[in-house]
């Protein structure tokens, strides 16, 4: 045998050898005379005919009976008498018997009497009994057979057992229902709706025509197609696939509601530098979709403009942002500020200081001190106090004649002009004077300044001594000074040589 098909292999059949009967003496029985002693058979194939020894007697009247029971009750629905002799062999069949009670419904178990007829025995005190075991015919019943309550079961028994209810078709089927109802956010409705089937099995006594107890047979429970939930952008279904797996014929009806739930989002208000183009103050919101956020910028505005930034455009929804429905993608708003401004100003006021001294460094004289004022305006940034100032133009310190003191004599004669700007620092020009032989007293004027010298020296130098400079027209005007110092010292030489 095939383990995997369960069919017989071909050519695999393999029968035992060839067998002997065992020698059979005839026995000596009552009423018979036998025509020889023994019975012998040997070398009997597998597949050799029954084989039929007939040992003749002579027969004495014998009886056997045929009784035809129902197995489902125990009980003979027909019995039947043969008589003859025996040996004899007699020519009832119980085919003709078996066919009219399968007309009835009646199906055959088993037939214990002789296929040839019965073979009367030699026992003249007992009679033969065959059986023929049958039982109760059943029909397996469908829906779509729709058996119709009160018609006959047998056809060839129209006057016996009739259908019993409950072998229609209404009967053996069932419908489970389905409805799915999608309830989505704007409060619209979908439905849809779908069935399992089924349909049932019964057995039916053919005999009896009634239904057989417990052989009403449904099904297995079965599976509902899934249903995906509509996808609607920014919300959750409360199921995102509708799936009824299990459900038996008994089933009551299945009724799904989905409802749709708003999904979390993010709104971004970015308040925005746009001097900087950076992020001075970012606002996270949260919230659901289609839900209107309560925050409003009033306040965060007026907080800034008191930090002294100034509202160019407000892009954030007046009336509130509402959330959308993008689970990606973040909204954002941004608000944009400038820095807010003010003119502002500032006066500086810059001396150069004109000293009159002797060689040791002693004050011949009152100083002469030149000042310049400037006034300078600018921009100043309110958030970052910062100021931004405007060009100024620069001042010139005027020449100035060097003062006549008698006794003394100075070089050069003048103190060159000298330009200045609003970075300069406070300067001091030293003018050295040599003290002369005694001539007479002289005296020089300098228009509005003035100075008074007597005696004779040597030529005087002329230094300055100045402070930190910051600008380079007042280091360029020292610088000349410086130089016409230096004409002096020569002047003074070429005069000694004369001397």
């Amino acid at each position: 045998m095939d383990k995997v098909t369960g069919k017989v292999v071909p050519n695999s059949e393999k029968w035992s050898p060839n067998q002997d009967f065992k020698a059979v003496n005839t026995p000596q029985i009552q009423g018979y005379t036998a025509d020889r002693a023994s019975v012998t058979n040997t070398n009997v194939a597998y597949n050799s005919d029954p084989i039929t020894e007939t040992v003749t007697y002579n027969p004495d009247a014998q009886t056997a009976i045929v009784n035809f029971i129902d197995d489902d009750t125990g009980k003979v629905i027909k019995p039947v008498t043969l008589n003859g002799h025996t040996a004899d062999t007699d020519s009832y069949r119980t085919a003709s018997d078996i066919k009219s009670l399968e007309n009835e419904g009646y199906e055959l178990v088993r037939d214990d009497y002789p296929t040839d007829g019965v073979v009367y025995d030699n026992d003249d005190n007992k009679d033969q009994t065959y059986t023929v075991h049958l039982k109760h015919g059943v029909e397996t019943v469908t829906a779509d057979q729709d058996r119709q309550v009160g018609t006959p079961i047998n056809v060839n028994d129209p006057k016996g057992a009739k259908y019993p209810a409950g072998v229609d078709k209404k009967s053996l089927t069932r419908t489970i229902s389905r409805t799915i109802n999608f309830v989505y956010p704007d409060g619209t409705k979908h439905t849809y709706q779908d069935s399992q089937t089924y349909t049932a099995t019964v057995k039916v006594d053919k005999v009896t025509g009634k239904i057989v107890p417990g052989s009403e047979s449904w099904p297995q429970p079965k599976n509902f197609k899934p249903i995906a939930s509509p996808t609607v952008k920014g919300y959750t279904p409360t199921k995102t696939s509708v799936v009824d797996n299990g459900v038996a014929y008994d089933s009551d009806p299945i009724t799904e509601t989905i409802t749709y739930t708003p999904d979390a989002q993010k709104v971004m208000v970015n308040f925005v530098d746009d001097k900087t183009g950076k992020i001075v103050k970012p606002i996270t919101l949260n919230g659901h979709t289609d839900e209107t956020a309560s925050y409003r910028t009033t306040s965060d505005i007026q907080s800034l403009e008191a930090q002294g930034y100034v509202l160019v455009k407000d892009g954030y929804p007046a009336d509130g942002a509402t959330y959308d429905n993008d689970d990606d993608v973040d909204q954002v708003y941004t608000i944009h500020l400038t820095h807010g401004t003010k003119q502002v100003q500032r006066t500086k006021q810059i001396s150069r200081t004109i000293n009159f001294v002797d060689r040791s460094g002693h004050q011949l004289r009152p100083s002469i001190v030149q000042t310049k004022t400037f006034t300078q305006t600018g921009t100043q940034d309110l958030v970052t106090n910062e100021i931004v100032w405007d060009p100024i133009d620069a001042q010139t310190f005027t020449s100035l004649t060097v003062p006549v003191i008698n006794g003394y004599q100075a070089s050069p004669a003048t103190v060159p002009a000298a330009q200045v700007t609003f970075t300069d620092q406070d300067s001091t020009v030293n003018v050295e004077y040599d003290h002369l032989p005694s001539r007479g007293n002289t005296t020089a004027q300098t228009g509005d300044q003035s100075a008074t010298a007597s005696g004779q020296g040597r030529q005087a130098k002329n230094h300055q001594q100045a402070l930190p400079q910051t600008g380079n027209d007042s280091s360029a005007a020292i610088g000349a000074l410086g130089l016409a110092s230096l004409v002096g010292l020569l002047g003074l030489s070429r005069k000694k040589k004369q001397d």
